[in-house]
């Protein structure tokens, strides 16, 4: 999906990101923004033996944020949480990819490959982007990949010496799924997303093993994984990921509902307006899994920066 020119952003749209830009200063506050590992085990029988035990660190919303010099305390968090691999679920930049924002999301990815293959996928910050092209290829080339509708497969040898994959999938975030459109507009927009998807997980670009942090090939044929993860940055669709059958969906976006009211209620999320029902933590919906990032940055009130781990397992939850 091709992302919207950012000279087309209305006045009120300005506005919105200004404010945004100015709470966003509030995380810079001493304390505000020290970040917080929550741990999240997974179950599934569907999950190859290899993969039993699998550590994944779950970022998002990083919007150019700045965690000390060269994001040395973001590469201590989340090698303290001793990933085997990284996933990174949209939302960048905070407007484009350039200035701070580029020097931030660069740092970010540097350290970050040191610690564990990188992956990730564009969220609607990305979709308004002037420079998201470039982006992607700056990232590959510092040896983190974004994947746009598009599919890999992650190989990984067990005990036994037999080599398993699981299939992962990163979903590109159209900016105006819900703005501006009509009713029957946005029914449309959803069929035409849910076929995007549809696409994505068919598409494979290739194997990558987490044995030797490598490429296998660039043009693998497709396989069959018995598990399945997607990167998809929107947490209101889980009706759609659990349509297409994913096992495990990592989602941002909401910034856990920008502020923490008492008694733990969040307040406000974008596209889902307010007292939202999707802004952190473990949704369950048929037998999909939808974990949804607080995030790194942007915008948030009594909201401090979350890395989450997940722990995949084949144990059966009690």
């Amino acid at each position: 999906m091709k992302g919207l020119n950012v000279k087309k952003i209305n006045l009120g749209r300005e506005i919105k990101y200004t404010l945004s830009s100015l709470l966003e200063w509030l995380n810079y506050l001493p304390g505000a923004d020290r970040i917080e590992t929550a741990n999240y085990p997974v179950w599934s029988k569907e999950l190859p033996e290899a993969f039993d035990g699998l550590r994944i660190a779950v970022l998002s919303d990083l919007h150019g944020h700045v965690f000390g010099k060269h994001q040395k305390r973001l590469e201590k968090a989340v090698r303290e949480a001793k990933p085997d691999l990284i996933l990174v679920a949209g939302d960048w930049v905070r407007f484009d990819y350039r200035g701070r924002d580029k020097r931030a999301i660069l740092d970010a990815v540097r350290a970050l490959t040191k610690i564990a293959p990188v992956f990730g996928n564009f969220g609607n910050h990305e979709a308004l982007a002037d420079h998201r092209e470039a982006m992607a290829e700056e990232l590959k080339a510092e040896g983190a990949r974004i994947l746009v509708d598009e599919s890999l497969i992650l190989k990984r040898t067990g005990k036994d010496g037999k080599v398993s994959s699981i299939r992962l999938t990163g979903l590109d975030t159209p900016f105006d799924y819900y703005h501006g459109h009509s009713a029957a507009k946005c029914r449309e927009a959803f069929i035409a997303l849910a076929g995007a998807m549809h696409s994505a997980v068919r598409q494979v670009i290739g194997s990558y093993s987490l044995d030797t942090n490598a490429w296998d090939s660039e043009a693998a044929a497709p396989e069959k994984a018995l598990f399945s993860i997607a990167i998809a940055h929107r947490p209101e669709l889980l009706k759609v990921y659990a349509k297409l059958g994913f096992d495990l969906v990592l989602c941002g976006h909401a910034h856990g509902g920008l502020m923490r009211l008492p008694g733990g209620k969040r307040l406000l999320a974008p596209d889902q307006g307010l007292f939202p029902a999707y802004t952190h933590g473990m949704f369950v919906k048929e037998k999909t899994r939808m974990l949804i990032s607080e995030g790194l940055g942007g915008p948030r009130i009594m909201i401090r920066p979350q890395l989450a781990l997940l722990t995949l397992s084949r144990d059966v939850e009690e």
